[in-house]
């Protein structure tokens, strides 16, 4: 009897599947994209850094005005 097939085989991971490329850059205006800078481009946003959080155990528990940025996040 031949091994499990593919679609169970939790080693096959890469079956048709595209090849990691870079991202699209959206830019205001010509002149700009052709500069290539990506990070010139005002509708860039990096979110590295540090980041609050809070880990709740159901859509309900979510605290109201989690998002203001006057919260307190301190515990």
């Amino acid at each position: 009897m031949a091994g499990a097939p593919e679609w169970e085989d939790p080693s096959v991971v890469g079956r048709n599947k595209e090849m990691g490329h870079v991202p699209l850059g959206a830019y205001p205006d010509a002149a700009l994209a052709l500069t290539c800078d990506r990070m010139a481009s005002p509708y860039v946003r990096l979110l590295n850094g540090r980041w609050k959080f809070r880990l709740v155990p159901r859509p309900e528990a979510v605290p109201l005005r989690f998002h203001a940025e006057d919260v307190d996040a301190s515990g």
